[in-house]
């Protein structure tokens, strides 16, 4: 069987080896990029990702631009996408649930936390037949 894949875009490699830390145990293969620009030519190249985690403020593009490519593109293969982000105005979270984020993470999250969305998230997906 293989191993769902999730995408993790962000700047700071701490926060990158965390959710490859969560959630490589509970089952997980985890990609990541370091930018927006590289996590869109890794959204691109990988058809099987059942979740991408994104960080709301990264330098050249944010986690919204992202979003925003992700949407315009529309591709049936895109994963549903979750911030992780020390954000947390409530304009932001309105503007990330408009723009299309199924879910919301405040840094630094605990593992458990990482493990349970991703869960959750890749079961509405099989649920749905995605």
């Amino acid at each position: 069987m293989t191993r769902p894949k999730v995408l993790i875009i962000d700047d700071a490699e701490t926060m990158r080896r965390s959710v490859i830390d969560a959630l490589t145990p509970a089952g997980f293969s985890v990609l990541t990029a370091s930018d927006g620009f590289r996590g869109i030519a890794t959204l691109k190249e990988t058809l099987d990702l059942c979740l991408v985690i994104i960080d709301l403020n990264m330098p050249g593009m944010s986690g919204f631009g992202v979003l925003e490519w992700m949407r315009k593109d529309g591709s049936p293969h895109l994963p549903p996408a979750v911030f992780m982000t020390t954000e947390v105005s409530e304009s932001a979270l309105e503007q990330a649930k408009s723009a299309g984020a199924v879910g919301w993470l405040i840094k630094p999250c605990r593992p458990e936390q990482l493990v349970a969305v991703a869960k959750r998230i890749l079961a509405k997906r099989n649920a749905n037949g995605s």
